[in-house]
């Protein structure tokens, strides 16, 4: 195969290992295609003396010039350069997938490699942050100035750009959003907010699913309440994802809407649901139409849905209207009209600062349940709400 080496000692069959004996010092060229390596393999590249250029995904060009031990991670594989103690070039590949699971996962990711690694959020005053390939490539302009919470967890006087990069690679290097290393099981974020309060009552078995969303895996199912506190605690809201094989696994592929896509459906989230026969079904999504969709989604007659609408900022007069008219639960964040609309119609609420409004009887008793939960007092409907130490500007 293009002459660069004399002997193939055995080839790779069902991800077995090969061993390459090459003379040629000077240049050594290995074609994964051509020796039926499936390019889905994650491959531990083991080498004397030399270095590497990578010049496209199946091909591995090596100089044989001064000891190495480097690592590259690739798209398709993960390889590692080391030096090898023997008077020939050897290089020998071993799988590094052991389980059929894994090599299902590696495959996933090869039928995805045309899907850009690409997840989109906007936190931290609806500012919009784009994460690629583990790394912040860009941050919009926030829209708000101050935020309370950002405050008391770190000290942050102002929302600029600089403290929302720093932000958001803070949670990369904590708990891997939007990579392969993510944990989806956590402890609590805050005492109170959207995900602690359904945590609470999938605990207490007022819930019994919850359709939410995850950087990495689109909308899912989620039933074990360490996830739903992993998933929905600390980030923020979601424009888009694309997949992570990584990540679908931990979740499981089957509650996942698509996992070839990461696809962000609650609507289909909720079919979902239903075809798996939940019947106390709590729904997490941003100000949108498909709020009143599901609420006016022909339900069979023993199942029961509750909206949370979270991720408010910036939110329109017809959004915020429609959220109130459809929804058990709305987050204050820093809008305006969401707490204009609340103050009209004197709903229930818990937080001095940003405020959750229970909506419904049956969000009431969502939010009291966390409350005491945490030993705090009931949701109350005083108003005027005192703005002095809310988000600014409210927008």
């Amino acid at each position: 195969m293009n002459g660069f080496y004399d002997t193939v000692i055995s080839k790779i069959f069902n991800f077995k290992p090969i061993v390459i004996l090459a003379k040629n010092r000077n240049l050594l060229e290995i074609n994964l295609d051509e020796l039926k390596i499936p390019i889905t393999a994650a491959i531990n590249i083991t080498a004397l003396n030399f270095s590497y250029s990578c010049k496209q995904h199946s091909h591995i060009h090596c100089r044989c010039r001064n000891p190495c031990s480097i690592i590259l991670r690739h798209s398709y594989y993960m390889m590692k350069y080391q030096q090898y103690n023997s008077s020939w070039n050897h290089i020998k590949i071993n799988s590094y997938c052991n389980t059929f699971k894994k090599m299902q996962m590696i495959q996933k990711r090869a039928e995805g490699e045309n899907m850009k690694d690409r997840h989109v959020i906007e936190a931290l005053g609806k500012t919009e942050v784009v994460i690629e390939n583990g790394e912040v490539v860009s941050v919009g302009e926030p829209l708000v100035e101050y935020c309370p919470i950002f405050d008391k967890i770190d000290n942050a006087k102002e929302l600029n750009k600089d403290f929302i990069k720093w932000n958001i690679e803070k949670r990369i290097r904590e708990f891997g959003m939007c990579t392969a290393e993510r944990i989806v099981k956590m402890p609590d974020m805050m005492s109170f907010g959207i995900s602690e309060i359904l945590k609470t009552n999938k605990e207490l078995g007022l819930i019994d699913c919850v359709v939410g969303v995850c950087e990495g895996v689109g909308t899912l199912l989620i039933t074990d309440p360490e996830i739903i506190q992993g998933v929905g605690g600390r980030v923020s809201g979601l424009v888009s994802t694309t997949p992570i094989p990584e990540v679908i696994e931990k979740v499981g592929a089957e509650n996942v809407i698509n996992p070839k896509t990461a696809e962000l459906n609650p609507v289909k989230g909720l079919e979902m649901a239903i075809e798996k026969g939940f019947k106390d079904i709590a729904i997490t999504i941003l100000p949108s139409k498909e709020i009143a969709e599901l609420r006016e989604y022909p339900l069979p007659e023993d199942v029961n849905i509750y909206l949370f609408v979270a991720h408010t900022t910036n939110a329109t007069d017809d959004e915020v209207e429609t959220a109130f008219k459809n929804a058990d639960v709305i987050t204050a964040c820093a809008s305006g009209k969401v707490r204009d609309y609340a103050e009209k119609e004197k709903v229930y609420y818990s937080g001095s600062k940003v405020p959750i409004f229970a909506i419904t009887p049956k969000g009431r008793e969502f939010l009291d349940n966390r409350l005491e939960k945490i030993g705090k007092a009931s949701t109350i409907n005083d108003y005027p709400l005192d703005l002095e130490k809310h988000p600014n500007p409210l927008i």
